[in-house]
């Protein structure tokens, strides 16, 4: 699981914002990096987040479920995102490597992406 502490240092020291719970939750609310016209504005965080959820399956596994929430955003970049249903390939994708690189005999059993 060496990826997802790198990704929740990287989560924790990059954004404030989100949540933890230790082996159940990794949580980001990204706000607006460097260059774009919201940085540091009022509106540089506009409703979306990123989580990995992480579920216990017997002693030596762990079912990884990637969720994209954008349900706080404005409506027009909701739409503009289908709903979060822009991200699915690379949700996918990255699903895909952390069973690659974890997922040994009992790989491929999770519920894939999630938007809500």
């Amino acid at each position: 699981m060496g990826e997802l502490h790198r990704a929740h240092r990287r989560l924790r020291d990059g954004q404030p914002r989100g949540g933890v719970e230790a082996d159940r939750l990794i949580a980001c609310e990204p706000e607006s990096g460097r260059g774009h016209p919201e940085e540091g504005g009022e509106e540089a965080r506009w409703g979306q987040r990123w989580a990995y959820r992480l579920t216990p399956d017997g002693p030596d596994a762990t079912i990884v479920t990637e969720v994209y929430d954008c349900s706080q955003a404005p409506a027009d970049g909701q739409a503009e995102m289908d709903g979060g249903r822009c991200w699915l390939d690379a949700m996918t994708q990255t699903l895909d490597r952390l069973d690659r690189l974890y997922g040994g005999e009992a790989g491929g059993q999770g519920d894939g992406p999630v938007v809500a």
